[in-house]
């Protein structure tokens, strides 16, 4: 028997959905699981946007047929006013996917359309678990962040939005519940060939579709865990070797970081186009607390953007450079704050921030993709805590630099969620650059200087 180091992934995907199945609900009964319909499944290839596919597609004829969380959990995202582009808006933003060969993580959440995360906790014996349904007609009234579900529990009906029959207006084209199961940041089964995913979803739905008799209460057997082989353990290997945030790909974000020349190459090549995304007050380049790579201790993570204070409440928020809007959340509600902090004990325990739990924390958001910039890269930027989006914010939109996207709030911060109206008040305002926010892993030294070169000539010195 192999011993514990030398457990291959497809070994440990099994053990995983072994380990689940017993608590596993089917979070649509349209239509059986199409384990037998490879493209359906997880890593299959996705042409149309240079990715590959993360999930299970369950189709359906029926819209609004329910769509179910599979475990237990806690809502930590519920985005349910998304709007889909035109047809040129969506082929414009698939082109950037396409020129890449690769889909950037705001493409891919444009692409789940309406959608719900639910938060399943940390699983003895698995690691942090969480799922994602997309593509839903509608998010159920009382399915907001913070929220408990059950399993079972229905989050919202079968549609199509972010598809391209949502796009064309065609109401009951492409009807499915796209559904990933994500296990410490990444999809289950990722990288497994076509017979091992088949191997992994069939065994982790065994009992929720009756190809097994569910086992009764106290007596299910882990059989296949990895703890079986030669007295070893399943160790999960929770949170990322890097600076504290898991993005939705199961990214981690030091993987290639660049360096301090090649970050004040690009601060210096944008420089001449950036705008100040805030006027409120001066661009807060002597404190370190506010710039990227300053820790946050109550999320286990690391600042990736620079929070641009406000003394009033519905000042502007500009775009920073032209470009395109992928992402538009703009029916935020804060939890309460006890059930904020459950959120973000996951985190603590974890060592690291896991990506869903960072969007619930941008609160009313806007990303905009500026494309790809001769001798930078790819080019996205990020507004967050917003209190309110302006009028026609939507995904597709195409903005100029320096036009408002909505008003500085603190959406998704402590004060929000304790209802205070004018506390904690600023942007929280991201910089991307291939994936990667710009600066990352720098001193503090390092990245005031990338930060004072960006904004040189836009009055940020």
């Amino acid at each position: 028997m192999a011993s514990p180091s030398e457990v291959t992934p497809y070994q440990q995907a099994v053990a995983v959905a072994s380990l689940l199945a017993p608590g596993f609900v089917v979070p649509n009964d349209c239509r059986p699981p199409p384990l037998d319909s490879p493209y359906s499944m997880p890593n299959a290839p996705r042409a149309y946007r240079s990715g590959v596919h993360a999930g299970v597609d369950f189709l359906c004829s029926t819209p609004g047929h329910p769509v179910v969380s599979v475990l237990d959990g806690q809502v930590v995202v519920a985005a349910g006013d998304y709007q889909d582009p035109t047809l040129r808006e969506w082929n414009d933003i698939l082109a950037v996917a396409a020129a890449l060969g690769s889909t950037p993580d705001y493409t891919l959440a444009m692409l789940s359309g309406r959608y719900v995360v639910v938060d399943h906790g940390i699983i003895d014996g698995v690691g942090h678990v969480a799922s994602l349904y997309a593509h839903l007609d509608a998010v159920d009234p009382g399915v907001r962040v913070g929220a408990s579900v059950d399993a079972g529990q229905r989050l919202g009906g079968i549609g199509n939005t972010g598809t391209r029959a949502g796009v064309l207006g065609d109401p009951d084209g492409q009807l499915h519940l796209h559904w990933n199961f994500y296990v410490d940041g990444q999809y289950l089964g990722a990288g497994l060939s076509e017979s091992e995913t088949r191997d992994v979803y069939a065994e982790l739905f065994k009992y929720a579709t009756g190809t097994e008799p569910r086992p009764e209460p106290g007596t299910v057997d882990a059989g296949t865990g990895l703890g079986d082989q030669d007295g070893g353990s399943f160790a999960p290997r929770p949170g990322p070797a890097g600076p504290g945030t898991l993005t939705p790909s199961g990214h981690r974000p030091l993987d290639e970081p660049i360096s301090l020349d090649q970050a004040l190459e690009a601060a210096t090549r944008l420089s001449g186009d950036i705008v100040v995304p805030s006027d409120c007050e001066a661009v807060p380049l002597p404190w370190p607390s506010v710039l990227p790579n300053a820790p946050r201790a109550y999320r286990s993570g690391t600042h990736q953007g620079v929070d641009f204070g406000c003394p009033r409440i519905g000042q502007p928020a500009v775009a920073a450079l032209d470009g395109r809007v992928v992402m538009a959340v703009g029916d935020f509600e804060d939890p309460p704050p006890q059930e904020r902090s459950r959120l973000l004990d996951t985190a603590s325990a974890l060592g690291a921030t896991p990506a869903y739990t960072l969007v619930m924390l941008y609160g009313n958001y806007v990303a905009v993709d500026h494309g790809i910039v001769d001798g930078v890269g790819h080019v996205m930027s990020l507004y967050a805590h917003l209190d309110e989006l302006d009028a026609g914010i939507r995904p597709g939109r195409w903005v100029e630099a320096g036009q408002s996207l909505g008003t500085i709030g603190n959406s998704g911060t402590y004060a929000g969620a304790s209802g205070s109206t004018h506390a904690q008040l600023h942007l929280h305002w991201e910089l991307h650059i291939d994936g990667h926010y710009l600066g990352i892993g720098l001193s503090g030294a390092d990245t005031r200087a990338v930060y004072t070169a960006l904004f040189a000539d836009a009055g940020g010195t």
